[in-house]
Order: structure tokens, then C-alpha cells, then sequence
């Protein structure tokens, strides 16, 4: 009995966790590194230590990563794009970055939707739903479009917005395109971006912004056989969280906790629930390099120090943001 309720509430609690924008459901978007060695391709995510095997590799894979090693084998490269799960692991379908190390993985983009970036001159673009924000290097300034206006031509995603600057107003208007485009490290991008602004025109690449909530998964729980309580930690893409803990005991009941989580600028996960409307809990956790989350509070419940394994996917965007996105 008590497995059919622990069941029901994980999959409850898990549905919506899956989201993404403007793609199928059945698609998820992860980020790791890729190797081949003896004509086998394997990925392994950036938080985790496992490798698996990709049975059917992409072309633009296959071609960019011989470009980016000369062709020789064994070395790993990062890698990020849509796939779909399978038996032996997760499948990349749609590279969208194919280039760089493990250094990559720390990139995030925090605060950004989409991020479009150039050098000659050196700029970078971060677009959220209801703005983007423009910062120039070489100008040593930074400024806000606001009251953006979105239009979709084929191929073409296309933001324009204006901002004040003194007793100016600057008109900017950003332009993605599904074109591979290569930075100045010769790191390869599914899209392009131009950006014009005042009678100049920036070139440049695109990627997907907030990419940190991939180091996050779906759902946690204590290693099997470790403590005397299990816990398991359901994040949903919206930001809402459920603890449930199976302390067993003999009535078999569940301690469910309701709450919310959010990513620190740190890195690190805080997650607060409420038992019964009261009993507030803030639990703030280290995501580990396996992919585990380690609780650095000191809760007279847990423990410092409680560790709980990934077992869902990784976390994904949330479907109900407002942003359209190649």
C-alpha cells in the first residue's frame, strides 16, 4: 500500500516537470561532453560521471567533432542540444553547441532566455520575455530594451525595442536565424544572431539561455539502503517542490511537504516547503559534481550533510513563459 501512494505521489508531482518551448513533449534538453573511441560515440552529462554509448550520432556531431578534435579520437568535447531518452541512455537528435571542455559546463547565461554574443567589436545580448539587456565592452556601457515587439518570418526570430539614453532614444532589433554560426574560440552554434543599432550592424552566434537548471533533475532520493528515513525531492520547471519522507513506520503514513526551490547565483539549491501550513523548513543544498545534492543546513530533522541521489531527468525550461525561441 504504502509503494502505490509513494508511486501516485511521485507521479503526480512529476508531471509538468518535463517543459520546453516550442518543441515536442517527448524531447529533452541536456548538455555533457562527447568522446569516441574506437569509432563508438558515448556522452556523459556535465554532472555526472557515467558514460553511455549514442548509437546514432548526428552528422553535424560527427563532422564537427573531427573538426574540433583533428580527428583524433578519445578526446572530449562539450556538447549541448534536444534528444530523447532510450534504453541505453540519452540520444542527441539536435546538436545546438558542439565545441569547448568541462570548462563549458560552468557557462549559464543566468538571467537570460537566450543569449547573443559577438566579438569585432565584442557584445553580448541576454533576452528575456519582456526584454533585453545589451552590453558593450568596447562603449564600457550596458543598456535595456524594454517594450519589445516579437516577430516570426520562416527561419527568422525577430525582437525590437527601444531604450533612453540621455536625451536619445535608441532603437535596437535583434535577429536569431537557424544558421550555424562559429565563435572566436571556433566553438560550433545551431544559431546565428545579427543585432543592428544605431546604422551598425553586430554579427554573432546564439545559444539557449539559463542553462544552470540543467545541473538540477527532476527528482532526488536517499542511495537505497543508507538511512533510516527515505526522502525524496520533486522539482517541478515552475518552480514549485515536494519533500515526501517515508520515515516507515507502522501506520505507513507519508510526511508530505509542499513548498518552492530556486537556483542561488552561487549554484547552489534552496528549497522551502511547509508541513500542514506551518513547521517552515528552508533546506539549502551543494549540487555535487555525480549530480547529487549534499545538505549543508543544519536541520534537526536531516542532518548536515544528508545526501540524495538524481533519479529523474534533467530539469528543464518552463512551458508557460511567454517567449517564443528557435
Amino acid at each position: 500500500m504504502r509503494t502505490r501512494i509513494l508511486l501516485s505521489i511521485l507521479t503526480l508531482a512529476l508531471a509538468g516537470c518535463q517543459l520546453k518551448p516550442a518543441v515536442d513533449q517527448e524531447l529533452l534538453y541536456q548538455r555533457g561532453l562527447v568522446t569516441q573511441e574506437s569509432g563508438e560515440f558515448r556522452f556523459r552529462l556535465c554532472r555526472d560521471r557515467q558514460w553511455y554509448s549514442l548509437e546514432s550520432p548526428p552528422e553535424s556531431l560527427v563532422e564537427q567533432y573531427a573538426r574540433a578534435t583533428q580527428s583524433q579520437e578519445g578526446l572530449s568535447v562539450y556538447v549541448e542540444g534536444w534528444g530523447v531518452g532510450s534504453a541505453v541512455g540519452w540520444q542527441l537528435l539536435q546538436p545546438r553547441v558542439i565545441g569547448g571542455d568541462l570548462n563549458s559546463c560552468r557557462e549559464t547565461a543566468e538571467g537570460a532566455d537566450l543569449r547573443a554574443f559577438g566579438v569585432n567589436p565584442n557584445w553580448v545580448a541576454d533576452l528575456s520575455e519582456t526584454k533585453f539587456v545589451l552590453r558593450e565592452a568596447e562603449r564600457l556601457r550596458t543598456l535595456g530594451f524594454s517594450d519589445l515587439q516579437f516577430i516570426r518570418e520562416g527561419n527568422m526570430w525577430r525582437w525590437l525595442g527601444d531604450v533612453k539614453w540621455g536625451r536619445q532614444t535608441l532603437n535596437a532589433e535583434l535577429m536569431v536565424y537557424k544558421r550555424p554560426c562559429f565563435d572566436n574560440t571556433g566553438t560550433w552554434y545551431f544559431l546565428s544572431a545579427e543585432l543592428y543599432m544605431e546604422g551598425d550592424l553586430f554579427r554573432g552566434c546564439a545559444r539557449y539561455g539559463d542553462l544552470g537548471r540543467l545541473d538540477l533533475a527532476s527528482r532526488y532520493s536517499t542511495p537505497p539502503n543508507t538511512y533510516l528515513r527515505d526522502l525524496y525531492l520533486l522539482l517541478r520547471a515552475d518552480g514549485r517542490a515536494r519533500l515526501v519522507i517515508d520515515s516507515h513506520n507502522a501506520d505507513q503514513s507519508l510526511d508530505v511537504r509542499t513548498g518552492s526551490w530556486r537556483r542561488m547565483s552561487s549554484g547552489r539549491l534552496l528549497v522551502e516547503t511547509e508541513r500542514d501550513g506551518n513547521d517552515d523548513d528552508t533546506l539549502l543544498w551543494s549540487v555535487e559534481a555525480d549530480g547529487s545534492i549534499r545538505l549543508l543546513t543544519d536541520d534537526p530533522n536531516f542532518g548536515r550533510g544528508l545526501q540524495l541521489v538524481r533519479t529523474g531527468t534533467p530539469l528543464q525550461w518552463p512551458q508557460e513563459r511567454g517567449l517564443s525561441l528557435p
